[in-house]
């Protein structure tokens, strides 16, 4: 029996809405096999990349499903990554799938797949882009409350990051009121934050292959006396909302039994003049009346921000 290459051209036929136009032509190979006097034309087809989709961006661990092909008699898997610069893989594929742990530096993975049929190769090419493992802050939770007029911000070391930058201002991300600069190590202990309850902006920059990757964080500076007279407030406006940020729901309805009087004392206070801090992580705030009397305000801290705990 002569065996015969037969190529099968797909014409795919359009209603013409311009002068020209571009035809695409597909080549499958065939080979016959005869079964009872019937010649049967079977396609022959090099193995494919099923996952993950060609161009999608990839997290670390490049993981591979491939189709089997048909006529395939054995398949080469090449993977190239850092904008194939470096070879990770040059392996006989003995599975549909395989694995292969590659840098988060943001740049490109090329993958190469041979399928070996009737004597040829058929390459099978795939791109994809590795995402990033910028630094990020570790030491204070974003939206985190900050009991001091400085802060010490740490960050993790990130992959292939060379150069770190930080804004921190008042008005917005990218504002630089408090700070701006260059950030070295894994530290930077910024000073002079003010603590009257407003928000403080972080944006914190980290640059991989050249490229700038963005982190925004706020935080709330404040003292304890400054919450204080916000629960005050919040509570003479009957803002259940804001009350909440300062303490606890049972707080505020144990006040609300005694509303009337709550509202009266709260009215007469003149001036939040002694602030003590206890070794047990609790604080005490002293407000002064105008009839000379006190109120008490404790406070316990949480590992985040200070709670009120109760009225005295």
């Amino acid at each position: 029996m002569v065996k015969r290459l037969i190529f099968c051209i797909v014409v795919v036929s359009a209603w013409l809405n311009a002068s020209n136009y571009t035809l695409s032509l597909e080549k499958e190979l065939y080979v016959p096999v005869v079964m009872d006097d019937i010649t049967i034309m079977i396609p022959l087809r090099p193995s494919e990349l099923i996952s993950p989709t060609n161009g999608s961006t990839i997290n670390g661990n490049l993981s591979m499903k491939f189709s089997k092909g048909s006529g395939v008699e054995k398949r080469l898997l090449k993977v190239y990554y850092a904008n194939h610069t470096r070879q990770a893989v040059s392996t006989w594929l003995t599975s549909d799938s395989y694995t292969v742990s590659l840098p988060k530096d943001g740049k490109y993975v090329d993958v190469e797949l041979r399928s070996y049929i009737t004597d040829k190769y058929f390459i099978k090419k795939y791109r994809f882009k590795q995402s990033t493992n910028p630094s990020v802050i570790v030491s204070h939770p974003n939206r985190a409350y900050l009991d001091s007029s400085a802060i010490t911000l740490k960050w993790s070391t990130g992959t292939n990051v060379t150069r770190r930058y930080m804004k921190i201002g008042t008005s917005g991300y990218g504002s630089s009121d408090v700070f701006k600069g260059n950030v070295t190590g894994n530290s930077k202990t910024i000073y002079n934050l003010p603590r009257n309850g407003e928000t403080i902006y972080v944006l914190f920059l980290s640059m991989i292959d050249g490229t700038w990757n963005s982190r925004y964080y706020t935080y709330t500076a404040t003292d304890v006396k400054y919450r204080a007279r916000a629960f005050v407030e919040a509570y003479l406006a009957n803002s259940t909302t804001n009350m909440r940020k300062i303490a606890p729901q049972r707080v505020i309805d144990r006040l609300k039994t005694k509303n009337t009087l709550v509202q009266s004392y709260f009215r007469k206070i003149q001036a939040y003049h002694k602030l003590l801090y206890f070794h047990n992580f609790s604080a005490l705030v002293i407000a002064k009346m105008s009839d000379n009397k006190e109120l008490k305000f404790n406070f316990a801290w949480d590992g985040n921000r200070w709670i009120l705990e109760g009225v005295i």
